[in-house]
């Protein structure tokens, strides 16, 4: 069947079934398309999540870690050490646990750059391996001579 052979009214209906199929087709493409990327973004919308958790928490024991130790280091009372000794101790390990856990993440190499040059700076005290080397300083005196 050729196209000149067919009435005027065919043709148009043709035509209209031929938009309309198009319209279906991109209707389709485009809703398989938004549902996958929908579900990409909710993955990384909860994975934003769990990092953003994980590093609030170290943070939190951090500083927890920091006032116990400050507090045993300024208390004049030795109850004080003896007190927070144990849970210095359990927190400088879950600290540790928790950031292993954060580098095993998906993080991206600007993320573990970040996170690496943060560690550098705020390293928990009990961790001498993630400090830098810092020599001592030896103090001289010079003797000036009366003369």
């Amino acid at each position: 069947m050729k196209l000149s052979n067919m009435s005027l009214a065919a043709k148009l209906w043709l035509a209209l079934g031929v938009v309309v199929g198009l319209l279906v087709f991109i209707l389709v493409v485009s809703g398989a398309r938004g549902a996958a990327l929908s579900a990409r973004l909710d993955a990384d919308a909860a994975e934003r999540v769990i990092k953003a958790r994980e590093f609030s928490r170290w943070v939190g024991l951090t500083e927890t870690s920091t006032t116990r130790t400050t507090a045993s280091l300024m208390s004049a009372d030795p109850a004080v050490t003896v007190f927070y000794k144990d849970s210095i101790a359990a927190g400088l390990q879950e600290i540790s646990d928790l950031r292993k856990k954060i580098l095993e993440m998906n993080n991206s190499e600007g993320t573990k750059a970040l996170i690496a040059g943060l560690w550098r700076r705020v390293a928990p005290f009990g961790h001498r391996s993630s400090r830098p080397h810092r020599p001592k300083l030896r103090v001289t005196r010079k003797v000036h001579s009366r003369s």
